[in-house]
C-alpha cells in the first residue's frame, strides 16, 4: 500500500485529540472511528496506524489480532513533536510540495522546515 501522508497526519491529530492521561483509545477494525472512517477505508487506516507505531510517532501500541482490536495509549515524543509542526497547514503544505513519500524523511526534514518557516515570520 502506497503511505498517505495526510492519513498519517489526520491518524496522529486523532490520537491526540482522543487521549487522555487516563484515556487510551481502542479502535476495532469493525467500529472506526467516524472523523477517520469518513475519509480512509479500514485497510488503509490499519495500515497507516501500523506505520505510525513502527516509525515512533505513538506509545502503548498493541494489537490483538491480525485485523481487528488496536489500542492506542497516546502519541509519543516523536509523535508530539511532528504534530506540533505538521499541524501548521502552511508548514504541511510545504512537505507536500517536496513531493516526499518516505515517513522517516519526512520526519527528519519536517523540523527543518517548520524552523524555517517561523523564522522567515
Amino acid at each position: 500500500m502506497k503511505l498517505n501522508i495526510d492519513c498519517i497526519r489526520d491518524i496522529l491529530i486523532f490520537i491526540e485529540d482522543n487521549t487522555t492521561a487516563r484515556n487510551m483509545i481502542s479502535i476495532n477494525s469493525d467500529q472506526l472511528p467516524e472523523k477517520l472512517n469518513n475519509k480512509y477505508d479500514t485497510d488503509t487506516i490499519i495500515y497507516h496506524i501500523l506505520q505510525c507505531s513502527k516509525s515512533g510517532l505513538i506509545d502503548g501500541f498493541k494489537q490483538f489480532d491480525d485485523y481487528g482490536s488496536i489500542l492506542i495509549s497516546d502519541l509519543s515524543p516523536q509523535g508530539h513533536a511532528f504534530l506540533a509542526d505538521a499541524r501548521n497547514k502552511n508548514i504541511w503544505n510545504k512537505i507536500k510540495k517536496l513531493g516526499c513519500e518516505s515517513l522517516p524523511t519526512i520526519i527528519s526534514i519536517l523540523p527543518e522546515i517548520a524552523k524555517s518557516y517561523f523564522l522567515n515570520q
